[in-house]
């Protein structure tokens, strides 16, 4: 019998074309309605970037950039804790990064929930 692991909460950031985003986020809307997952549009945050980052590299390609808040830190964003009050503060506490280019959405939806 294969056990689940526990999830204290994370924050895992995806880019990708903006229909394969929305795909993605039809796939977790159930997911966000039980309030298990808390998704974030942060494309706007990294289209100007000075960075050459891979999410920057990526906005400037014309891809979308969502980040995906679970578990606990949904409650540490909804209570407005310290360094979880802005976008900056959130994506301080980022644990992964995937390309949808690079994965298949259910591996995806998998690694973030």
């Amino acid at each position: 019998m294969k056990a689940n692991n526990v999830s204290f909460g994370r924050v895992v950031a995806v880019s990708g074309k903006p229909k394969q985003i929305k795909r993605l986020n039809g796939r977790l809307a159930a997911d966000a309605a039980r309030g298990r997952v808390l998704m974030k549009d942060v494309t706007k945050n990294y289209i100007n970037a000075s960075s050459s980052g891979l999410m920057a590299r990526a906005a400037q390609k014309g891809d979308s950039i969502e980040i995906y808040i679970t578990g606990e830190d949904i409650s540490k964003v909804k209570n407005r804790e310290k360094n979880w009050t802005t976008i900056d503060g959130i994506l301080a506490n980022l644990e992964a990064y995937y390309r949808i280019g690079k994965m298949s959405i259910s591996e995806i939806v998998e690694n973030i929930l």
